[in-house]
C-alpha cells in the first residue's frame, strides 16, 4: 500500500467514525427525499455547459463541466488569527488554506493534515493529527515541531485540542484530558471523561466541553468537571462545532441547528444553515458572524448571530470523492461518495441534494441502481468491519433526508450491481469470485464461478456480461482491488472472453455497443469488433463512475476533484410527434431499464408539437400527470 493509499484510508476511518457517531443529525427537521418526482428540471443540452479546462479528447468528442469543484475537499476547520486571518483546513487535500470573507483563497502550507489547530498571538499553530495521534507546532516561518505523540491513536472526531489563553495546551484523548507543556511533559488533569466532541475556552477563561447534548465546566484548580448546560436535540454537534464570542457566549453546532449558550448558561435557538451544519467554526466579531466550512459539500459560509441568516463565502457541491453513479427513469442521478460516507442526489441541471448516509469506504467499491420503481440498490463495504458487507435499499417512498439507508440482504457480498431484461438484479461477490442473481422473491442462485476478483458489471442489448476483474489487493484488511485490470465477457452461450489490460474502476456499455471503462487519469474505450483499447479522454485527477444520460452522453466522476463531466460526441436520435394533452398538468417521459436504466421528464410544448434528443435504442414513452400516474404509455424506437 502507498503512503498515500495509508494516508487516505486513516482519514476514511476518522471520517466513518464521525458518521457513526453522528448520525441521525436529521432527525430533529425530518425532510423526506426520494426520487421520481415529477419536478425533476429539465437537461441542459450539450453546448450550454463550460468546457472542460483540462480534459483532453479525441476527435469527435467535447467534455464539458456538469458539476465543477467545490471550494475545498473536506474543509472540517478553520483558524481565526489575532490579526483577523482566516485559514481553512482540507482535510483530503492535505492542504491549508488561508481564505477572505470575499471568496478569496490560497494555499498557505501543502502536504499537511489535521483535525483541530489553535494559533498564539505570535501565530505560532497548535495543531492535533488524530491520523498519527501527534501534537505539532508551527511557526510563522513554517517551522514544524512534534510536541507528543499519543500512545494509542483516537480515530473519534471532533476538536480534541485546546491552547488556553495563558498559553498550555490541553488534549482530550479518549476519557483523559492531559496538559502538554512545549517540551512534550503531560500530565492528567482528568481521567473520567465521557466522550467529548468539542473543548473551548469562552472569552471570561471557562474551559467548556461538549458531549453530543451536554455541555460541561472543567476546573483546572479543583480538577473537576460539572455538568452546566443540555441541548435537548438529537443533531449532531458538528465537527469542531463549538465556539464563543468576546462576552462570553458559547455558540454550539447541531445538525443545521445553531445554538447560544449565554454565560448562565441559559440555551437558546438562533436559526438554521442551509443544507448542512458548519464544521470548525469560529467567531467573527467585525461582522457578529459565526463562518465555518461544510465538509459533506467543500464550502464555507458564514452565519449572521443577530438576523440568523447565512451567506455563502466560498461555494461547495455536495460531491465528496464521488464514484458509483446511476440514474433514474425520471432523469435524476444518485451519486455515491466513498469518502463522503453518502449518497446524493444530483440532478439534470447540476444541483446536489445530500440523500442518505451509507458505509463505502474499503474495497470493493460501491454501485449503485435504480429501478423502473424507484427504488435504488446501494451496495456497500465498512472499513472498520470490512467482512461486514450490505446491500442496501431505499424503498419509492423515499427516506429521512440524511438518514442510513436500510438494509435490503445483510452481510452479503455484493460490489457491482445490474438487473437483467426479467428485472432480477445480478451482483458480483468480488472476494467469491462469483455472479448471483436475486430473483423478485429473494431466491438467490449463482450463475458464474471461477472469476478472479469479479467487481463493476454491464449488460449489453443482446444479453452478454461485461466484468471488470482481476487486479491487486490493497492488502492487509484490505484483501481486494480498488479496479480491475482486465475484461471477462460472458456470453449468452456460457463462452468467455478475457480482454488483458483493459479492465479498470468501472464499465460500462454504450449505446454503439462499444466497452467504456475508467482508470487512473483518462476514460478508455474498447472496440467490441475489433477488442482494440483506445485512450478517448485524459486529464482527470482520478476517474471514478460512468453512466450514460437519455441523449447518450457519458458522464464522468473525479475522485479526487469532486467533479463530474459530461462527454458528448456520440450518436443520437430524434422522437418527433404532437399531443393533445394540457401543458400544465402533464409531461412526458422517455425512459428504458434494459440494457441500462436511464431517463427523462420533458415539458409538453404549448402547441403540443414535441422534439426529443436521445441515443438511439427502445424506449417507453409515457404521459404522466404531475402526482407521477401514467396515463398512457407505448414502447418507441430511436434511430
Amino acid at each position: 500500500m502507498t503512503s498515500f493509499s495509508k494516508i487516505r484510508t486513516l482519514i476514511v476511518i476518522i471520517y466513518i467514525l464521525f458518521i457513526t457517531f453522528t448520525a441521525g443529525g436529521e432527525e430533529h427537521n425530518p425532510q423526506r427525499l426520494k426520487i421520481g418526482e415529477t419536478t425533476v428540471p429539465p437537461l441542459r443540452p450539450v453546448g450550454t455547459l463550460q468546457i472542460a479546462p483540462h480534459i483532453k479528447m479525441v476527435k469527435g468528442y467535447k467534455a464539458e463541466t456538469f458539476i465543477g469543484s467545490p471550494g475545498f475537499n473536506m474543509p472540517i476547520e478553520l483558524i481565526l488569527t489575532p490579526q483577523g486571518d482566516i485559514y481553512c483546513m482540507a482535510l483530503r487535500e492535505n492542504r491549508l488554506y488561508k481564505i477572505t470573507l470575499e471568496g478569496e483563497k490560497e494555499v498557505y502550507l501543502d502536504n499537511i493534515a489535521f483535525n483541530a489547530c489553535a494559533v498564539s498571538a505570535d501565530n505560532t499553530l497548535y495543531a492535533y493529527q488524530a491520523i498519527n495521534g501527534k501534537v505539532i507546532k508551527i511557526t510563522s516561518s513554517g517551522q514544524m515541531q512534534t510536541l507528543y505523540t499519543v500512545d494509542e491513536i483516537d480515530f473519534s472526531p471532533g476538536r480534541k485540542l485546546l491552547l488556553r489563553h495563558d498559553g498550555s495546551i490541553y488534549l482530550v484523548h479518549f476519557s483523559k484530558l492531559l496538559q502538554i507543556d512545549e517540551t512534550g511533559q503531560t500530565e492528567v488533569l482528568y481521567d473520567q471523561m465521557p466522550y467529548i466532541t468539542n473543548i473551548y475556552e469562552s472569552s471570561d477563561g471557562r474551559i467548556i466541553l461538549m458531549t453530543e447534548r451536554f455541555g460541561f465546566e472543567f476546573s483546572p484548580l479543583t480538577r473537576s468537571l460539572e455538568q452546566k448546560f443540555f441541548i435537548d436535540d438529537t443533531g449532531n454537534t458538528g465537527y469542531n462545532g463549538l465556539t464563543g464570542d468576546e462576552e462570553g457566549n458559547l455558540y454550539s453546532v447541531h445538525g443545521k441547528k445553531i445554538y447560544k449558550i449565554n454565560p448562565d448558561y441559559k440555551v437558546s435557538l438562533l436559526g438554521e444553515t442551509p443544507d448542512e451544519g458548519l464544521s470548525g467554526i469560529k467567531y467573527l466579531p467585525e461582522t457578529q458572524e459565526l463562518i465555518g466550512g461544510q465538509h459533506l459539500k467543500g464550502g464555507i459560509i458564514a452565519f449572521n448571530v443577530r438576523t440568523g441568516q447565512s451567506r455563502e463565502i466560498i461555494k461547495g457541491n455536495g460531491l465528496v470523492s464521488p464514484i458509483a453513479m446511476a440514474f433514474s427513469i425520471n432523469g435524476e442521478l444518485a451519486v455515491a461518495n466513498d469518502d463522503g460516507a453518502n449518497v446524493t442526489l444530483v440532478y439534470p441541471d447540476g444541483t446536489c441534494q445530500l440523500w442518505f448516509h451509507y458505509w463505502s469506504f474499503s474495497p470493493p467499491l460501491s454501485h449503485l441502481l435504480i429501478t423502473e420503481q424507484h427504488t435504488i440498490y446501494a451496495t456497500e463495504s465498512e472499513t472498520v468491519n470490512p467482512d461486514k458487507l450490505h446491500l442496501k435499499y431505499v424503498p419509492p417512498e423515499g427516506i429521512i433526508k440524511g438518514m442510513d439507508a436500510p438494509i435490503f440482504i445483510s452481510n452479503f457480498a455484493a460490489c457491482g450491481i445490474i438487473q437483467d431484461r426479467d428485472g432480477n438484479l445480478l451482483v458480483s461477490n468480488t472476494l467469491e469470485g462469483t455472479i448471483k442473481r436475486i430473483e423478485k422473491d429473494l431466491r438467490i442462485t449463482t450463475l458464474h464461478t471461477g472469476l478472479i476478483y469479479p467487481q463493476s458489471m454491464a449488460m449489453d442489448k443482446t444479453g452478454n456480461l461485461y466484468i471488470t476483474t482481476g487486479g491487486a489487493p490493497r492488502g492487509g484488511k484490505f484483501s481486494a482491488p480498488f479496479s480491475g485490470e482486465d475484461i471477462t465477457i460472458i456470453y449468452t452461450n456460457g463462452k468467455r472472453e478475457t480482454l488483458p489490460g483493459c479492465g479498470g474502476m468501472y464499465i460500462a456499455i454504450g449505446n454503439d455497443g462499444n466497452i467504456y471503462t475508467t482508470g487512473g487519469t483518462e476514460i478508455r474505450k474498447i472496440d467490441i469488433r475489433s477488442k482494440r483499447k483506445e485512450v478517448i479522454a485524459t486529464g482527470f485527477t482520478q476517474t471514478g463512475g460512468l453512466a450514460f444520460d437519455i441523449e447518450g452522453n457519458l458522464l464522468v466522476s473525479d475522485i479526487m476533484e469532486n467533479t463530474i463531466t459530461r462527454i458528448s460526441g456520440f450518436k443520437k436520435g430524434t422522437l418527433q410527434g404532437k399531443l393533445f394533452y394540457d401543458p400544465n398538468r402533464y409531461k412526458i417521459r422517455l425512459f428504458r431499464t434494459y440494457p441500462l436504466v436511464v431517463g427523462q421528464l420533458y415539458s409538453i410544448p404549448s402547441n403540443g408539437r414535441y422534439s426529443i434528443r436521445a441515443a438511439p435504442g427502445e424506449y417507453l414513452f409515457q404521459i404522466i400527470d404531475e402526482s407521477g400516474k401514467v396515463i398512457s404509455s407505448e414502447k418507441k424506437t430511436i434511430k
